[in-house]
């Protein structure tokens, strides 16, 4: 299933390129020829942040101080969840909608459609609600081809909140002549925002600024007090203005993986000093799956225990993507049978793991046919359900009474065609 997840992204990332070159050629008339140069070093783009004379372990270049686990962010109490999620249109004109459903009463709610100036590509990869619910937010991004096509493409990036139904569409950030932002996140309390300024390719062009020149800003949920918390001076790889790795985690740090189609560096932010950690180098994002209480990362191909334990975490062995619960205390994968896992060390299946004592189990809900057929899980932030999210459609299991149930169809799918995707658990707030 990894491989899937990299397929998609490759293939997205493969598209925007193409695209955007296309695009280049027709902005400034002329085509980028010769090879693609190479990014300067991380050690020569952050001379101020002293690297270790002795390699703490391959490519790990610091280590994590230990999880102060009083100081931990506690998210907001969350009382049920709801599910954000899209369905695309099979015409001439493609196209897609919006909805939001209750999984519990099956009342579904469709959000009101984006305009022209805010309906860019691949939208959904940028979704996220708020931990409270109340908010929606997304990053609006326009690349060359639509700035060069769509009258309504006004700036190549731009921020957005909504209302859960998709009302009450709000602006927070724009572009300027030089950057644009992208890829804006909640902190784990819902009271801030982060986001990236990434560099305008036109500024570049025009040598007003270099590709390395990224920048972390801050604000507050309404957009109030932006500031800048610190220069990343390296590329930032992002899908139509989207980077999956970036987090504001329980630690109250911003953790973010560089490259994207092609290894970068993993780095940790502080987003109250601005002080940049380089972690480790040669990662993905899917190299770097850590928990929200920052104490586990998964052992990746990229990521031995023997990095791990140098990161200063401990390493956690799964066959699947983890999802994890909220708190960091426990986490779902799947189990998949041979021959898609040549040495399956459990029976096929959807599996819970209590990280605190180590037990595992088994949900019976969806058998091993059906689980191995799950993209991936999704755990709710209330902590009651799984989201299973297969090419039939959208499936939840209940944890506590261990029920299943496809919530959400794919009309496309006996065609292996996705109509439907999830976009992400939208709380319900205990205090509503």
């Amino acid at each position: 299933m990894r491989c899937v997840r990299l397929a998609t992204i490759l293939t997205l990332v493969i598209i925007s390129v193409g695209v955007g070159l296309a695009a280049v050629k027709g902005i400034f008339g002329q085509a980028v020829d010769g090879p693609t140069p190479m990014p300067p070093t991380f050690e020569s783009a952050l001379p101020e942040i002293p690297m270790p004379t002795v390699p703490l372990a391959q490519d790990v270049l610091a280590t994590l101080p230990p999880v102060e686990v009083e100081k931990l962010i506690h998210p907001p109490p969350v009382s049920g969840s709801q599910i954000l999620y899209i369905r695309y249109e099979r015409s001439e004109k493609g196209g897609s909608s919006y909805h939001v459903l209750d999984p519990q009463t099956g009342h579904e709610t469709n959000l009101e459609p984006f305009p022209p100036d805010q309906y860019s590509a691949s939208l959904e990869l940028t979704m996220h609600a708020s931990p409270t619910g109340e908010r929606i937010l997304y990053s609006v991004f326009f690349d060359f081809f639509a700035l060069y096509t769509n009258p309504a493409a006004g700036e190549m990036g731009s921020i957005w909140t909504m209302n859960p139904d998709g009302s009450d569409k709000r602006q927070l950030v724009g572009s300027d002549e030089l950057y644009f932002p992208a890829n804006a996140i909640w902190s784990p309390d819902g009271q801030k925002i982060a986001f990236l300024r990434l560099p305008d390719p036109r500024a570049v062009k025009q040598e007003k600024l270099k590709a390395e020149q990224a920048e972390l800003w801050v604000m507050n949920a309404d957009g109030s007090q932006q500031r800048k918390v610190a220069d990343l001076p390296y590329i930032i790889d992002h899908i139509f203005g989207g980077n999956p790795s970036m987090q504001w985690l329980l630690d109250d740090h911003i953790y973010i993986v560089t490259g994207i189609v092609f290894e970068g560096y993993w780095l940790r932010i502080d987003p109250y000093t601005g002080k940049v950690t380089p972690l480790a180098k040669n990662v993905q994002p899917w190299d770097v799956e850590i928990s929200p209480d920052t104490q586990w990362i998964v052992v990746a191909e990229n990521m031995s225990a023997t990095k791990i334990t140098a990161l200063g975490r401990q390493p956690l062995n799964l066959p699947s993507i983890p999802a994890w619960d909220q708190t960091g205390e426990k986490v779902a994968f799947l189990q998949f049978p041979y021959p898609y896992d040549p040495d399956p060390k459990r029976e096929p299946g959807i599996w819970v793991r209590n990280l605190r004592t180590g037990q595992e189990t088994r949900l019976t809900a969806l058998d091993g046919e059906t689980s191995a057929r799950c993209d991936r899980l999704f755990w709710s932030l209330d902590g009651s359900m799984l989201l299973c999210d297969a090419i039939e459609g959208l499936y939840v299991i209940w944890i506590e009474r261990d029920e299943g149930q496809l919530v959400i169809k794919n009309p496309w799918a006996q065609e292996n065609v996705a109509g439907t995707k999830f976009i992400g658990w939208v709380p319900v707030s205990s205090h509503h």
